[in-house]
């Protein structure tokens, strides 16, 4: 059976909130939409951070040199960094009127030799997804032959934009990584942090909050992420959602499928992360552990507020001018009304 998303689905997202007020579908692609960049890239950002998976190309060389090393992401993992390497087919002219099955077992075959990842992500690009490749196929008989993951993700980047690419790239973790193994022990207090990528180690500045609080991350989506890990997601008692945006959809199915509720939240700045802490204690429903994360949010504000106060001084009755770009302007936004601007 394929593992291939449904397009069409996943624009018309009943999750987004804006979705019954749009005219149009959600992230539908418009001209020009991939310029700033395209659905194969937006499923690599949602899934490279899994250093222990290599991640495969099936295309050009090109698309693998577009996309290599520019979205560099922060990892504890003590074995070897395999996105650092690059891993293409480098299909050609003879590949595309003869077809590239055969080259991506090959270089699957060549990878497990040299490599022994934890897991492998196949990636379709335009030219493999145009002329028909098999790539389902190929990732079930490499996993029957190796007995590991190897994870079709289904996202050319002609389908349309980076955000609808990390929607396909959580579609190919449902579908192949999800539920696929049971974790050694759970606990109640066990989460999922759904679209954290911890590109400059932002999971870190929160997570020791989560771990004093005995609120344990069962698994990230994708952020110093394991493969052992996600398999075991669907256990979790909450999705926490950090980028709501991009894999929304995903956590709308685990809802369905596993029962797992969810929230969504933000972790940049002091309100946003007081807010965060307690609205995950609040849906674990855990009266204790409530009472224990307003405890802690009054100490660490009380900290951060007396290490604030000399820098209020500085910045008392200057302006501030944002030309920061991106839609993570408002956790700039944040940081400065933290500091007394508006």
């Amino acid at each position: 059976m394929a593992n291939k998303p449904k397009i069409k689905d996943l624009l018309d997202e009943s999750a987004c909130s804006h979705n019954k007020t749009k005219k149009a579908a959600c992230n539908a692609p418009t001209p020009g939409a991939t310029t700033g960049g395209c659905a194969f890239e937006g499923a690599q950002i949602s899934l490279f951070p899994y250093a222990d998976a290599a991640h495969l190309v099936h295309g050009p060389i090109t698309c693998l040199g577009a996309s290599w090393e520019t979205r560099t992401t922060k990892t504890s993992y003590q074995g070897r960094d395999h996105t650092q390497m690059g891993f293409t087919t480098d299909i050609s002219t003879k590949d595309v009127v003869f077809g590239g099955e055969e080259k991506l077992m090959a270089s699957i075959d060549y990878i497990m030799d040299n490599y022994s990842p934890e897991a492998i992500f196949v990636y379709a690009t335009c030219v493999t997804a145009l002329i028909g490749d098999d790539i389902d196929a190929v990732c079930r008989h490499a996993a029957s032959k190796y007995e590991l993951p190897v994870v079709p993700v289904h996202a050319p980047g002609f389908v349309g934009s980076k955000n609808l690419g990390s929607r396909l790239g959580g579609e190919a973790a449902l579908a192949s990584l999800i539920g696929t193994r049971e974790p050694e022990s759970t606990t109640p207090f066990d989460i999922n942090l759904i679209g954290e990528y911890n590109v400059t180690g932002d999971m870190w500045q929160y997570s020791h909050l989560l771990d004093e609080l005995g609120i344990r991350v069962l698994s990230t989506l994708s952020g110093d992420g394991r493969v052992s890990a996600i398999r075991t997601a669907h256990r979790a008692k909450l999705n926490v959602i950090v980028c709501a945006k991009s894999l929304i959809s995903l956590t709308r199915k685990m809802e369905e499928k596993y029962s797992i509720p969810q929230v969504s939240l933000s972790f940049y700045g002091k309100r946003a992360t007081s807010a965060g802490l307690l609205a995950i204690a609040e849906a674990l429903e855990d009266t204790d552990l409530i009472e224990r994360t307003r405890q802690l949010i009054a100490r660490e504000e009380a900290k951060l507020e007396a290490k604030l106060r000399p820098y209020r001084q500085i910045f008392k009755g200057k302006k501030a001018v944002l030309n920061t770009g991106g839609n993570k302007s408002w956790s700039i936004a944040s940081a400065l009304q933290d500091l007394g601007r508006r």
